[in-house]
Formats: structure tokens, C-alpha cells, sequence
């Protein structure tokens, strides 16, 4: 089946341009809107609106339940094979691979805290939306050492989960719980380690139970 969409007379098939008016309009709207409804707002097809949604990382793919031999294999094959190869192997993005081995406790060698795609991956928003928590200084983030030149942005940030816990108790606004990718990951970053200065709010614990 031919998935490029319709052809115009002739075999051409039909072009359409993703404008920055159309892209603020599946931001905002795209999550709680009917596609349909949206595709007519923007004159264009439906599928066409869910190509964009994917490109824009606002329609995620929901990933498949964890089975116990899926597990098994991340335990064993934590230390001898790439993020890229087991993700391949267990038929899932290599981010929500990373998320469940860090919630499992299973690291390597050479993984400390979260990138921002990881977080934002985490979270259920764009990247630059993490990027913007970290330039308002909302989130902290450090600089990971790397061969990284300025022209190419510089070292890539690493975030740690205290860091992560700060961010969600002084911003809870700023989470949408329907959007969290892994609940049980985010309940348990909150209730990891909750230290007596009670840095994470009660009522942010259990919303996320609530949604689990």
C-alpha cells in the first residue's frame, strides 16, 4: 500500500507545507482535539495532520506493555549492548529503553542522570520546551564533558533526578500527568528519595498515583 497520501492528476503527489501558523496550531491543540476537526481547521487531510504531529513529537507512540522476558533480556544485556541494539531488539524507542533500565536501577558504566531528549521523552513534551525549563533556571542542569565544539551547541546538559524532583515541587504546573510516558517511573523519581526537607508536595504524589 502506497502511504505517500493522495496524488494529484498525473501520479504528483500533492505537497503541503507545515507554515509556523500551522505548527503553533498542532502544538497547542493536537492532544485534546479531534483530528478530523483539526485537519479541516488547517486544509488538509487527516493523515497529513498526524504525519506533522509525529515530526513535531506531539503524537507519541504508545509503547507495549513490559513482559517479564523483556526484562530478563534488559537485565542481561545492560552491559554488553548498545541502547541502540537492545532497542531494536525489544521493538521500542531507545529512550523508553533508557527510562526503564534507570527505574529498574540497571546502569551502565558510563550513564549518569538524563539528557534532555530523555527528559523530555519522560515528560511527553518537546525538547526545546526542557531546554526553556533549563534557560529560565527553572530546571538544573549540568554540562556533560564531551568533544562537542561551541558550533555544534556545546556539551549536552545531564540532568539528575534530585534535580528533576526540585524542578516538578517549585513548577508542578508545568507537568501535564496525561502526557507522562512511564507513571510508574514518575511516582517513583518522586518517592525515590523524598528527604525531610519534603522537596516533592504530597498532592503531586498522589495525582501521579491517581493516574498510574
Amino acid at each position: 500500500m502506497n502511504s505517500a497520501g493522495p496524488r494529484r492528476h498525473g501520479g504528483t503527489p500533492k505537497k503541503y507545507h507545515l507554515t509556523d501558523e500551522r505548527r503553533e496550531l498542532i502544538v497547542r491543540l493536537y492532544d485534546g482535539c479531534n483530528r478530523s476537526s483539526l485537519a479541516a481547521r488547517l486544509g488538509v487531510p487527516d493523515w497529513v495532520v498526524t504525519r506533522w504531529a509525529r515530526q513535531l513529537g506531539v503524537a507519541r507512540t504508545k509503547e507495549p506493555r513490559w513482559t517479564p522476558e523483556d526484562l530478563d533480556y534488559l537485565e542481561r544485556g545492560i552491559s554488553r549492548h548498545s541502547w541502540a541494539a537492545m532497542a531494536k531488539h525489544l521493538r521500542r524507542s531507545k529512550i523508553a529503553v533508557q527510562l526503564k533500565a534507570k527505574r529498574l536501577g540497571l546502569r551502565k558504566l558510563s550513564t549518569e542522570g538524563l539528557t534532555q531528549n530523555q527528559v523530555a521523552f519522560a515528560f511527553g513534551v518537546e525538547r526545546r520546551k526542557v531546554h526553556r525549563w533549563i534557560q529560565m533556571e527553572w530546571l538544573r542542569a549540568r554540562r556533560r564533558r564531551s568533544d562537542r565544539t561551541a558550533a555544534n551547541g556545546g556539551d549536552a546538559y545531564l540532568i539528575f533526578e534530585a534535580d528533576l524532583r526540585r524542578f516538578i515541587a517549585m513548577h508542578p504546573d508545568e507537568i501535564e500527568l496525561r502526557r507522562i510516558a512511564d507513571k510508574q517511573w514518575f511516582i517513583d523519581l518522586l518517592v525515590g528519595a523524598i528527604e525531610p526537607e519534603k522537596l516533592v508536595a504530597k498532592s503531586v504524589v498522589e495525582r501521579a498515583s491517581e493516574a498510574a
